[in-house]
Order: C-alpha cells, then structure tokens, then sequence
C-alpha cells in the first residue's frame, strides 16, 4: 500500500486463493459437523470482509494517497475483523479437537469393547474345547473298555469252542472205542462153542 509497487501486492493474490482453496478442503472435512459448518461459514464471511478492507485501502492509496490509506488502516477496522478471524479459527481449533477426542474415545471404547468380547469368545471357545475333549476321552475310554469286554469275551468264546472241540473228540473216540468192545463182544459170543449165561448174586438166572 505504502509502496504502489504492484509486485508487492502479487502474495495477496496468491494468499486469497490458497484461503479459498483450504475453505473449500475445510468443508469437505467438517461435512459431518453441521456446527463447524457454521462456524466455517462465518469465518469465510469474515474473510471476505477482511479482503474488501484491503482492497479499499489499496484502493485509497492508489486514487487517494498515501494519508488517506493510513487514515483508513488506523481506524482499526481491518484489525478488529482480523481478531475476529484469529479467534473463530481458534474456536474452530478447539472444537475440532474436542470432537476428535471425543471420538478416539468412542473408538478406545469400542476397541475396549471388542477385547472384551473377544476375550469371552476365547474364554467360551475354550470352554466348548475343554468339554468336547473331556467327552471325546470319555467316550474313548468307553469305547476302549467295550472293545476290551468284547476281545474278551471273544478269547473266551474261542476257548469254549476249543474246550468244547476237545470234548466232542473225546466222545467221538469214546463212541469209536464202545463200538469196537461191541464187536469184539458179539465175536465172542457168537463163536463161542460153550453156553453163557448170566445170573444174579442169588444164583438166578
């Protein structure tokens, strides 16, 4: 202003369009909190008053003078919009954090709720574990003693056929061994060239 050099004033234009540019971003990112929205908007209008003083002092300056653009800066206008933005963009600041805090908070409980649910699913898990292989040995061991009493009992019934073997070859030799004392006796009877008779222990016949 104080210059009238144009190439003093190139920042500001580059500076108002960057402003411009991270409004925009800032509205993207605060789309969730209509309050910040608000609080964004007022800031952007202040801005653009903030602007237009510049402008008119520029203005003043180039048309004016020199005086007349001190003039305007030293009523203190343009500082007190510029407070005004210094504190809405601490305010936006402080809001911001406070609902980024409170949402790692919702988050650290979630987090801590889902701990927590995963360590009673693993408590649980371990638990149906813990039961199913007690049954399954259970069931094992059953199972084992059955087949025991059943290779048992099958020892048993093979050494009832073998006893009952044995027993049927003793009948049949007995049987075979009858027979030939049968035959033997009718040989003798019937060559025999002499009676035989049978009597009691009373002499009878």
């Amino acid at each position: 202003i104080l210059t009238r050099k144009e190439e003093y004033l190139q920042p500001l234009a580059i500076t108002t369009v960057k402003i411009s540019e991270h409004l925009s971003e800032l509205t993207s990112l605060l789309a969730e909190s209509p309050a910040q929205l608000i609080k964004l908007d007022s800031l952007a209008e202040l801005i653009e008053i903030k602007a237009s003083i510049l402008d008119q002092g520029i203005a003043m300056r180039k048309g004016q003078g020199v005086d007349s653009a001190i003039m305007k800066i030293s009523a203190g206008t343009g500082k007190l919009v510029m407070d005004n933005i210094i504190a809405l963009i601490s305010l936006i600041k402080e809001e911001q954090l406070k609902l980024l805090s409170e949402r790692i908070a919702r988050r650290e409980l979630l987090l801590s709720r889902s701990n927590k649910y995963f360590i009673v699913l693993a408590a649980l898990t371990m638990v149906l574990f813990g039961f199913f292989y007690v049954m399954v040995r259970k069931s094992s061991l059953r199972l084992s003693k059955v087949n025991n009493k059943l290779t048992m009992a099958n020892d048993e019934l093979k050494a009832s056929e073998e006893e009952l073997r044995r027993n049927l070859d003793q009948i049949n030799h007995l049987q075979q061994f009858l027979q030939e004392r049968e035959k033997q006796y009718r040989d003798l009877v019937e060559g025999a060239m002499d009676m035989i008779y049978e009597i009691d222990e009373h002499g009878k016949f």
